[in-house]
């Protein structure tokens, strides 16, 4: 035995912040409109972009976690119980 464990629930409510996370932060990310900036519209309208561009990395990279975080909740529980077989590609 290594010494580490891990709670089940804990590993649950951790996935679901993440994705909960993820979810808020994508509703919030929508495309704000076209900026009236005069002369400086167009700067500001690819700085608003590529913000947009990194706040969707941030979605996916925060839904990726949830799911793995809950995949490794399954796993321990499968372990612990000596009934794990890892079914993934």
């Amino acid at each position: 035995m290594s010494g580490f464990t891990a709670d089940p629930g804990t590993l649950g409510s951790v996935a679901n912040v993440l994705r909960a996370s993820a979810d808020a932060l994508d509703a919030a990310g929508a495309a704000p409109p076209v900026p009236q900036a005069g002369d400086c519209s167009e700067a500001v309208c690819a700085a608003m972009a590529l913000l947009c561009q990194s706040a969707l990395g941030a979605v996916r990279g925060l839904v990726a976690a949830g799911e793995q975080v809950a995949h490794s909740g399954v796993e321990y529980v499968g372990i612990d119980q000596g009934q794990f077989v890892d079914e993934r590609p």
